[in-house]
């Protein structure tokens, strides 16, 4: 999914899912949805309560049942204490296994970041990490047009990055190259790279954090630092030398991802009955959305979006 879309999640009766506030308006007052399952771009906590009443209160206008899929266990308990209808179901259900796979590549970078140039992503906690490759994107451009990381976090102005767009298999490629991947963030959404990264078989080093990547964290292949530079790069190299199952990583996450899938896949359904549709079961529902290989409508590559990997 992209970070700002309304989708089609059963076709009828008309099951839809939104990502973004106006996305969210558009499928209750423009579309013929008996159903809206909105997930959060952000991080939904008690600072948000009013928005999420508000949008409530416009599903009950509208004569739609709005569904809030948490991407994290205290965004699911904020909702419960609400009784507000929805589950837990990771946006990172959506990443793709068939593009980010493990790769017979050399290991070139100790670390690697995909990150936006936000000040909310932290990036110079990674200045300590000698050989360091940032995936990025942003405002902050030479005068040729190109991303200019450097100027935009002198910390990292050792690190490699690239100049330009890139797209998923090549963030792939980047990601199997490099030992170990980076989260530094304190709060945000489903955060895709973490995910991205891990069906890499690469290990991941994180921040404490709210959001949503923690349910995908595991002990056996995730190390949580303190946000300075120094215990970074300790991690880091913690992980580096731990010497990491690569497959034992995907399989794990691609079990974590089946269980989110399966999620999405009973609440669909259950919106499907609850239309006067036809029994469909969460395994249907899986198989449209996330069947082999994807399909287009669902997959869609971030090119033209913004989004927080």
């Amino acid at each position: 999914m992209l970070f700002g879309g309304i989708y089609t999640l059963w076709p009828d009766p008309l099951i839809a899912g939104a990502m973004g506030v106006n996305e969210l308006e558009f499928a209750l007052e423009r579309t013929e949805a008996a159903e809206v399952l909105y997930w959060p771009a952000w991080n939904w906590t008690a600072r948000t309560l009013p928005s999420l009443v508000k949008a409530r209160w416009a599903a009950r206008e509208a004569g739609k049942r709005l569904a809030f899929i948490a991407n994290s266990v205290p965004q699911d308990r904020l909702l419960r204490r609400l009784g507000f209808p929805g589950r837990l179901a990771s946006l990172n259900a959506y990443v793709n296994e068939h593009v980010f796979t493990i790769r017979p590549r050399a290991k070139v970078h100790d670390a690697i970041y995909v990150s936006q140039m936000a000040s909310v992503k932290r990036i110079g906690l990674a200045g300590a990490i000698e050989k360091l490759y940032v995936v990025t994107y942003g405002e902050c451009k030479d005068t040729e047009g190109h991303y200019d990381l450097h100027r935009f976090e002198p910390a990292v102005g050792h690190a490699d990055f690239n100049r330009g767009w890139i797209r998923s298999p090549e963030i792939a490629e980047l990601l199997n190259a490099s030992c170990v991947n980076l989260a530094l963030s304190a709060e945000e959404g489903a955060m895709l790279a973490v995910v991205e990264g891990l069906l890499c078989g690469v290990p991941l080093v994180s921040t404490p954090c709210k959001g949503g990547r923690e349910v995908f964290f595991d002990d056996r292949f995730v190390r949580i630092a303190q946000p300075n530079p120094q215990a970074i790069r300790e991690a880091v190299i913690e992980l580096k030398n731990a010497r990491v199952d690569p497959e034992m990583v995907r399989t794990e996450t691609i079990h974590r991802i089946a269980l989110h899938r399966s999620a999405i896949g009973e609440e669909v359904a259950a919106a499907v009955r609850r239309s006067g549709g036809p029994s469909v079961s969460s395994g249907e529902v899986v198989a449209r959305l996330f069947g082999a290989g994807g399909s287009a409508e669902h997959f869609v590559d971030f090119k033209d979006a913004k989004f927080q990997r």
